[in-house]
């Protein structure tokens, strides 16, 4: 009977991870029935030799006033298993436009994304009535295939990989295994809260359509598996495609080259690169806006789609992508001091290098210290090498220097006289070549 019981969920596990076998695993825990199978399953096969190295991981969110004892459940039971166990406590932020839902999970994932170590697995317990859910909320919301799709078997996530072992097994072997094992778990109540779109699909939807097809869960899930082939089949082909529109030095898509392409390969080669990217998504709206209005723009025009996880820009021909730009104030100074090798300016994501610089062949003066701020208009510079003055307008276009960028350019002041363009040029007065000279 032992047999019998375990065997579907440790093969589920044995097959799901196969791919990867010598790779550490780290287990997501929360203290409820499928982690705990979960963690209960792979410790056995540690024991067996059949499991490589394995480490556990809680993330309490505080949003219950149970989440407390839940964490020393958690480390009861890693503790009786002897596998060792992380636990974070995080805060979850109430994000405009986001469900408390999301926001935990993009805060829990986080901390897994930080923890997971290199090449290695971080096995969830999502199964195949989750597999459901999933699809019948990203249908509610209007997804196409992508969406479809909802959760892979495995995909690769921070320096690793996600594994879902369960996703084709139902909630019933869980229990079944859980029940013959003698598992203790904890429940979340806020499973029962029908406020939450998914709990709702659960309690409402799911019950009722289980009345009519009893098989439904499997043929559900055949429809996700389908839609990830078809998937594939697009990113085969975008990926063909990227390869003669993009320019591989910025990331940038040619729009001459796009125009060339079926409206049907102009959407799914843009949602492609935004994905790759790793930008949020946009709406069907506004995939159709920039296709209308940054790829039939005049060649002289900059227009800009934006949208809740991204921005798309047109400049000189290309396409750009990137994430929402900050606001940023132009009029800022900032005093740079010889001894502090980096700086950081509000509103820009990196901090500056003294050691960048030094590179471009800059001077240090003597006085030690030297102002950093940004472009006003009128500026003058004499690159070091061109022994003619320009204006800082004339280089950017040179430099084709995009003109959100060259807002946000820092340039290097000694005294009231501009003596670097930070990352571009200095001026040959403050130039001192690789040999000292």
């Amino acid at each position: 009977m032992s047999l019998s019981i375990n065997e579907p969920v440790s093969r589920a596990i044995c097959q799901a991870t196969e791919f990867s076998q010598t790779s550490p695993w780290l287990i997501a825990y929360s203290g409820g029935l499928d982690s705990h199978v979960l963690l209960h399953a792979s410790a056995k096969l540690l024991q067996q030799g059949r499991a490589p190295s394995i480490s556990v991981i809680h993330v309490d969110h505080g949003l219950q006033a149970e989440s407390r004892q839940w964490a020393k459940h958690c480390a009861q039971v890693a503790a009786h298993l002897h596998l060792p166990l992380e636990q974070f406590t995080v805060t979850v932020p109430q994000n405009a436009g986001e469900s408390l839902e999301a926001a935990a999970r993009h805060v829990r994932y986080g901390v897994f994304e930080k923890v997971l170590p290199k090449e290695g697995l971080l096995l969830t317990a999502h199964h195949q009535i989750d597999q459901v859910e999933t699809v019948f909320l990203q249908l509610l919301r209007g997804a196409g295939p992508k969406g479809l799709a909802a959760m892979p078997l495995r995909k690769p996530f921070a320096q690793g990989w996600h594994v879902r072992p369960f996703l084709m097994l139902n909630r019933t072997a869980l229990e079944e295994y859980a029940e013959y094992n003698q598992l203790h778990w904890v429940d979340d109540f806020s499973n029962e809260c029908r406020d939450f779109d998914r709990n709702y699909v659960r309690h409402e939807i799911l019950p009722r359509i289980q009345t009519r097809w009893p098989g439904y869960a499997k043929t559900i899930s055949r429809v996700a598996r389908l839609q990830g082939e078809a998937v594939e089949l697009l990113d085969l082909s975008a990926t063909r495609l990227l390869g003669d529109i993009e320019s591989p030095d910025d990331q940038t898509l040619q729009v001459d080259a796009l125009l060339k392409l079926s409206l049907l390969e102009q959407k799914n080669l843009i949602r492609y690169w935004l994905n790759a990217l790793n930008l949020a998504m946009p709406s069907e709206v506004k995939l159709q806006t920039i296709l209308q209005q940054l790829l039939l723009a005049r060649q002289d025009a900059m227009p800009c789609v934006t949208w809740g996880g991204g921005e798309v820009r047109r400049y000189a021909g290309k396409l750009y992508a990137m994430d929402p730009q900050p606001v940023f104030d132009s009029r800022q100074r900032l005093d740079w001091e010889l001894g502090n090798k980096l700086l950081q300016v509000p509103g820009l994501p990196q901090p500056l290098s003294m050691d960048v610089l030094l590179e471009q062949g800059f001077t240090w003066p003597e006085i030690g210290r030297i102002n950093v701020r940004f472009r006003q208009g009128g500026e003058i510079i004499t690159p070091a090498g061109r022994g003619m003055r320009k204006t800082l307008k004339t280089l950017f276009q040179e430099w084709a220097v995009p003109p959100w960028e060259r807002a946000r350019t820092p340039l290097i002041y000694v005294g009231n006289t501009l003596a670097a363009v930070y990352g571009f040029a200095v001026d040959e007065a403050f130039y001192t070549t690789p040999d000292g000279f």
